[in-house]
């Protein structure tokens, strides 16, 4: 139980950050190079945000409220290299989660 808690907390901390990065547009330009589909920015932070205390949530109901203090930002802090690293050598894999965030761009 311990371990499948840390797994979906570190899960739950790459889709969120990913969403956060996709909902700036230098990433996402990176991501969907084509003008024709535009991010939903507001929804892409909200989700973002959301799904990170989601991952609190998830550390604090593994180790308590003492460890967790340490366990989320350190699940945060690698989260963010693995999206980082995603987005600079394979951008690609971020490409479903980037179709279900766009939108038409109007004319």
């Amino acid at each position: 139980m311990s371990l499948s808690l840390m797994v979906l907390a570190t899960l739950t901390a790459i889709i969120g950050l990913a969403c956060l990065s996709l909902s700036q547009d230098k990433h996402w330009r990176v991501v969907r190079p084509s003008k024709t589909a535009v991010p939903r920015v507001r929804e892409l932070r909200i989700v973002g945000y959301g799904v990170r205390v989601v991952c609190a949530a998830l550390c604090i109901a593994r180790d308590g409220i003492s460890f967790s203090l340490i366990l989320w930002p350190l699940t945060v802090g690698i989260s963010a290299i693995v999206i980082g690293m995603t987005i600079a050598y394979r951008p690609v894999l971020l490409k479903p989660l980037a179709s279900l965030a766009a939108q038409e761009a109007k004319a």
